[in-house]
């Protein structure tokens, strides 16, 4: 409901955007940039799971320019089974990726709420040396789990770590127990689902008055990502964004307009009337045939 609520109020905003002849950033506001820093989601991208595997997709980003890599290490660990071995190769592949991109370039971690606790605060005393910037989604984000939360955030921010989350959150109200709470440094509310363009950067703007950045959930397609590059020149408090490198060349293929090279770790915002571009082209067009073409054969 709250993914089909957010998709309609992008559309309306691309046809207002539209209609007055101005960019999507333009008719959101004044924006507070012209460009948008992103950093490198590397990990459905990466098909070898190995520590290697994950190193050189890592060197090939920064080697583009990237100054920021994020990857989801822990395959093998789950809430209620997060042991020692399980947590090893995980361990394992963000040593090898932090080998691969030097010391300057900033590591995040995303557990995907594999973690307990105490595997958590295992994760953090062993990651130490590697100076992660983020630690993201340790554990099961419920009430339940605040005063766990933020145990973690305080050890974290103890060895120079941020804690972020809250990737699944819906509007202002979603969001607002974690912020009193204290739960986050980081929050990261996706377009797909936070309840629409102006709710979005109403919880980027409360964020920053709790001194919590915002940086939008973004492992997206090309259409939630130009939403998310023209909602990140407003945003007050704002890193980078999040940005789905090498997954797909239907990533490009798939739209009409100009979307900006995200290639390079940094984004000019989409020009053009509204979005600045749409979904289309001869690769959308023949992919739909070939399906429509597959459910023929199948009836």
């Amino acid at each position: 409901e709250a993914a089909a609520v957010s998709a309609l109020d992008q559309a309306l905003w691309d046809l207002l955007a539209q209609e007055k002849g101005q960019t999507l950033t333009a008719a959101l506001g004044v924006p507070k940039r012209s460009a948008v820093g992103l950093y490198a989601n590397i990990n459905r991208g990466t098909l070898d799971r190995s520590p290697t595997g994950f190193a050189a997709r890592a060197r090939e980003v920064a080697k583009r320019g990237f100054d920021a890599v994020k990857i989801a290490p822990f395959d093998e660990a789950k809430p209620e089974a997060s042991d020692a071995a399980r947590l090893r190769p995980g361990l394992e592949r963000i040593a090898a990726v932090r080998a691969a991109i030097g010391p300057d370039v900033r590591l995040m971690v995303d557990c995907h709420w594999r973690l307990s606790e105490a595997a958590a605060v295992e994760v953090l005393r062993e990651v130490e040396p590697l100076k992660l910037y983020w630690l993201e989604c340790p554990i099961a984000e419920d009430e339940t789990n605040f005063a766990a939360l933020r145990r973690l955030r305080s050890r974290a921010n103890d060895g120079g770590v941020r804690l972020a989350g809250c990737e699944m959150m819906i509007g202002q109200a979603g969001f607002r127990p974690f912020l009193g709470a204290g739960i986050y440094d980081v929050i990261m509310p996706d377009v797909k689902y936070a309840g629409g363009l102006r709710e979005l950067l109403r919880i980027g703007e409360e964020a920053a008055r709790h001194n919590v950045a915002c940086s939008p959930h973004n492992p997206s397609g090309p259409i939630a990502h130009a939403h998310s590059l023209h909602l990140s020149a407003h945003l007050p408090f704002f890193p980078f964004l999040e940005f789905q490198y090498g997954e797909s060349p239907l990533f490009f293929d798939f739209v009409t307009g100009t979307l900006p090279d995200p290639n390079s770790g940094r984004s000019d915002l989409p020009h053009g009337a509204g979005l600045g571009l749409g979904l289309g082209g001869e690769a959308l067009s023949q992919k739909l045939i070939t399906v429509a073409a597959a459910e023929t054969m199948k009836a």
